[in-house]
This record gives structure tokens, C-alpha cells and sequence, in this order.
């Protein structure tokens, strides 16, 4: 028997840190490929994980809450990232939304066991998370 529903969109507030090595690292690759994406060369407006994961840059920002000045969409994932690399109780670092498509084929565990990898592999400290949605 087929099961209907699951969750279509998850949306979460992470809060972490960076340490200053990677931050210094990561903030002028993202500031790179943004400029390349706000020429209209999206081709070429990504940033790479330690893993070889392509994570694709946005031309804009996005206001979650605080303004986030990186978009990155991965696998289906949209990470918005807060130009900030000190961690806070109430300041999030960090945006997802994880798509219905990629939360149909890999589910949710492993959408979000996935995401927080990805992250992981360029630099991020995880805290903890606030779901801010889950339908």
C-alpha cells in the first residue's frame, strides 16, 4: 500500500559559527561567484565544497529574518548564508529551505543530514537549528 503525504517543504534557522580561517577563505569565493552570477554568468557562479560538491550562488540576497548576503542552491536545497561569522543565541547564521523534490527522493533525514555535511565541508560550526517549517 502506498503511503500519501510527507513533508513538502522544510524550512530551518541554524545557528553555529565560523572559524576565522574558514571564514576568510570561504567570504571572497562567495563574493566571487556572486559577481560572476550578477554578470549573468551563472555557469560559472558556484563555489565548490571540500567534497566537490557544486553549490550554485545566487545574484541577490534574501531577508530571512536578518538579511542573508549569499544564496546557494545545492540538490534542491536553498542555504542562505549571514554575512556574520560570530555565533549568537538569536542572530541565525545560516537559512535553509529544503525543496519538495529533493524531500521526495531522499526524504527528510537525509535531506537534512545531507545539508548540514554540506555545510560542514565549508567551514560551518553547527549549534543547533529552529524549524520554522515542516509541511
Amino acid at each position: 500500500m502506498l503511503e500519501a503525504g510527507g513533508i513538502d517543504t522544510l524550512e530551518v534557522s541554524l545557528y553555529g559559527l565560523w572559524s576565522p580561517s574558514n571564514w576568510n577563505a570561504l567570504v571572497p569565493q562567495l563574493n566571487q561567484a556572486r559577481k560572476r552570477a550578477e554578470s549573468g554568468l551563472e555557469e560559472s557562479a558556484y563555489i565548490l565544497s571540500d567534497e566537490g560538491d557544486r553549490l550554485n550562488i545566487a545574484p541577490t540576497g534574501v531577508r530571512k529574518g536578518v538579511y542573508c548576503r549569499w544564496v546557494l542552491d545545492w540538490e534542491g536545497c536553498q542555504i542562505a548564508i549571514v554575512a556574520n561569522p560570530a555565533p549568537s543565541e538569536t542572530r541565525l547564521s545560516v537559512h535553509v529551505t529544503i525543496g519538495s523534490i529533493r524531500l521526495m527522493e531522499v526524504g527528510h533525514v537525509h535531506a537534512w543530514e545531507s545539508v548540514l555535511a554540506v555545510l560542514v565541508s565549508i567551514g560551518y560550526q553547527h549549534v543547533r537549528e529552529v524549524v520554522g517549517r515542516a509541511d
